[in-house]
């Protein structure tokens, strides 16, 4: 049996804003930074998104953009934020239950 790849497999959902928001917000609190950043990287993959252009909108270099996606890299908050602002979400902070 053919194997799809992750990203392709729940593209469609990925490009819908409210489940990519969810997606993101279960791969950070389950996963952790690294799956956060795989997380935005499937969803930058399942909307088309040019790495070049967002790189740009970002304001950072393709090559650090490109280690990030990958889940590799520890970005300050200034870059996590810029790119998750490139790509139209935003970071927030909620009360930890429990």
């Amino acid at each position: 049996m053919p194997t799809v790849p992750f990203a392709e497999a729940i593209g469609d959902h990925l490009r819908d804003d409210a489940f990519a928001v969810g997606y993101l917000n279960d791969s950070l609190m389950e996963g952790g930074l690294q799956t956060f950043l795989l997380a935005l990287g499937y969803i930058v993959e399942a909307r088309g998104l040019k790495k070049a252009a967002l790189a740009k909108d970002a304001d950072m270099d393709r090559a650090g953009l490109y280690r990030l996606l990958d889940g590799n890299g520890n970005p300050t908050a200034e870059t996590l934020t810029s790119l998750l602002d490139a790509l139209g979400f935003r970071l927030a902070v909620e009360r930890k239950v429990g």
